[in-house]
């Protein structure tokens, strides 16, 4: 894992469970992580990749047996 603060969609893509096309199409849509354009690239703070992916963790609920 790369001790960088800020990764490119490439880096993400590499370290973490999205692909690149995945966070252009979120970002296309002001959905997905927060991110800012640095010159002609798009960079994500790391904290921000695994707060929005903390976001959507699912909670399981349990099921309630009827019995019978």
């Amino acid at each position: 894992m790369s001790s960088s603060k800020y990764l490119t969609r490439q880096q993400v893509e590499k370290e973490y469970p999205i692909k690149a096309w995945t966070l252009a199409h979120l970002a296309s849509q002001k959905r997905g992580p927060r991110y800012a354009i640095v010159g002609k690239n798009a960079v994500y703070a790391r904290t921000d990749i695994e707060s929005w992916i903390d976001s959507l963790m699912v909670e399981p609920s349990q099921s309630v047996g009827t019995g019978g």
